[in-house]
């Protein structure tokens, strides 16, 4: 069964199944041909079901931007546009020979790509963001199935449904503050925060290092928000080892967690250019007697020769770093989940007094078995479940505050921590209900989530005690 779309320009376009040949998020494919030509067209048909009206919007959104880069080549193209049954769509090019995920990620067997290929198409794509970004367009979703292959095997960007003008003010914006933008995996850590920079260039740049490190080893980078570089995954474990360490340092360098300390599209492209240049020409040795790539190992990697892990101190730095970011994450997640159990809770209690959430007045007194807690305060977190009597419940029941503390953070080692501790201030009576480690503080905090009615009852019985004869 087909299908026909009427656009704009009073074109028809027909498909000749119903079924779309690929589909993301928010919308689907069709392989469409019009009148009298044989030649096939894509058609991205927003999808019906999708009743979020603001990706709706995103959607018409991006109809206007791809308008505004026709110019621009290795961006994919506008050919028509309209609606079909009240849903937008526009017509592109159709590119049979699919996407860089396709040419580097879904290779069977041992037949790699030569690294020199690679770098070429590297090259070609940032010289495309370039100029986007010279355009003032940060483009937000840049991974391998979101850039084609064309007849000439070069490098076709698409997908703009994220794209952000720079210096779009936050009240403009279709992504709401703290919602997820991108894909895992190529999504930076920053486009998390709750307020986010205006400008998403140096973003862009982390989404290229990581697409890099996907074309070279063949697979999707981690979804995680690390820097790329240490022992388990340094490119040495998937290409040439004679010139690991100099890609991996582009890789390195473009996923560190400080946005400002990523090289801009220029610098990118130019220290592309010399490793190209290095491995077109065939030999290490140029590599070793060259004063600008010496430098440019120190100031980009920090890589040794022949070493088969980068992790110099400014990788460590962005380890913590972005292992902070995860516990403001997880702190921002418990005080959510928390509110509305305070809020139930001072309907039900407000009789005797009142409950309320405290974030990140620590306190420390209390030792922890077996952690050996940082005496770093930025390492220290923390969520606290307070109840705080009214005067008459006090004069007649002799009670002060009373607090449930999640407390949470890294550890000397740089490992999470997370206890849970209850303390009667009236009665003078601490006690500890759980203390552990774990590589991961936000599966840690959903996992946690899941027993805060556990919690809130235990809490409950040590205000209870005060009322017992």
């Amino acid at each position: 069964m087909s299908i026909s779309f009427p656009s704009h320009k009073n074109t028809v376009w027909k498909t000749k199944v119903d079924v779309p040949f690929a589909q993301g998020g928010n919308s689907r494919l069709f392989e469409v041909w019009n009148d009298g030509s044989d030649k096939r067209f894509a058609l991205k048909l927003y999808k019906a079901s999708d009743t979020a009206q603001k990706r709706k919007e995103r959607f018409y959104q991006e109809i206007e931007i791809v308008k505004k880069l026709e110019n621009i080549p290795g961006c994919i193209q506008l050919i028509d546009y309209g609606e079909y049954e009240g849903v937008p769509f526009f017509v592109m090019p159709f590119f049979a020979n699919g996407t860089i995920k396709e040419k580097y990620l879904d290779i069977i067997g041992e037949s790699k790509i030569e690294l020199k290929t690679v770098l070429r198409d590297f090259l070609k794509i940032l010289f495309i963001v370039k100029d986007i970004h010279t355009l003032g367009l940060a483009i937000r979703d840049i991974k391998p199935q979101n850039i084609l292959v064309d007849e000439n095997n070069d490098p076709i960007i698409t997908d703009f449904g994220l794209s952000l003008w720079l210096n779009t003010d936050y009240k403009e914006r279709l992504t709401i503050c703290g919602e997820i933008i991108g894909s895992a995996g190529y999504t930076p850590p920053e486009w998390s925060e709750t307020e986010p920079s205006l400008n998403h260039f140096k973003g862009d740049i982390w989404s290229l290092g990581r697409c890099l490190w996907a074309m070279c080893a063949g697979k999707h980078a981690p979804r995680n928000f690390d820097t790329l570089g240490g022992e388990d995954t340094h490119l040495s474990q998937y290409i040439s080892k004679e010139f690991a360490n100099y890609i991996q340092g582009i890789v390195t360098s473009c996923t560190n967690q400080s946005p400002s300390d990523r090289p801009n599209i220029d610098a990118l492209i130019s220290e592309t250019k010399k490793i190209l240049s290095v491995i077109e020409t065939g030999t290490e040795q140029k590599l070793k007697t060259s004063a600008d790539l010496k430098s440019y190992i120190k100031t980009m990697s920090g890589s040794i020769l022949n070493s088969r892990v980068v992790l110099d101190s400014k990788r460590v730095e962005s380890e913590i770093n972005i292992k902070l970011t995860e516990l403001n994450q997880a702190t921002t997640t418990l005080n959510d989940e928390l509110q509305p159990v305070v809020d139930e809770l001072n309907n039900e209690y407000k009789e005797i007094g009142r409950f309320r959430t405290i974030v990140d007045r620590t306190d420390w007194t209390i030792r922890i078995p077996d952690i050996n807690i940082s005496k770093n305060k930025s390492w220290k977190k923390s969520v606290t479940l307070r109840f705080d009597p009214n005067q008459k419940t006090t004069e007649h029941n002799n009670m002060s505050y009373i607090i449930m503390k999640f407390q949470f953070g890294l550890s000397e080692d740089r490992s999470y921590f997370w206890s849970v501790y209850s303390r009667d201030q009236g009665m003078q009576i601490e006690k500890i209900y759980e203390s552990l480690t774990s590589k991961s503080i936000i599966v840690l905090i959903s996992n946690k989530i899941a027993q805060i009615p556990y919690y809130t009852r235990t809490f409950i019985e040590i205000i209870l005690k005060h009322f017992q004869d």
